[in-house]
């Protein structure tokens, strides 16, 4: 399944990019983010496509994007859920996040350093 390419000069909140794109992976370029709760909030929609392996040669190629799935979200059989403890600015060259996880047999902290590339 091929990606659809979208030649968008209007940048849409997410809200409106879930609405217009139901239940679809899409590719978005020139994002807004919320930090540090981690969220997508605006963007310009580059593709989409209800396969996200079909996103991915795409995305590869651009050096800042985001794939997000518009369609409703499951919870997981063994009621794995996360959340992000802390966020560390990523001006300084990298984010730092800490979430912790839970699990059915308890919980774990793990820490994601994310390079920005704004140091080089």
């Amino acid at each position: 399944m091929a990606p659809n390419i979208v030649s968008s000069l209007e940048k849409l909140t997410i809200e409106e990019i879930e609405r217009r794109y139901r239940d679809e992976w899409v590719l978005i370029v020139d994002y807004d983010f919320e930090f540090p709760k981690m969220k997508l909030t605006a963007g310009f929609v580059h593709a989409h496509c209800a396969s996200r392996a079909a996103l991915q040669p795409l995305a590869q190629n651009l050096r800042r994007c985001a794939v997000h799935w518009t369609g409703p979200i499951h919870e997981p059989r063994r009621h794995w859920r996360s959340r992000v403890v802390h966020a560390v600015d990523p001006d300084a060259g990298a984010i730092v996040i800490e979430v912790e996880i839970f699990g059915p047999i308890g919980s774990r902290r793990a820490w994601f350093v994310l390079d920005t590339g704004a140091s080089r």
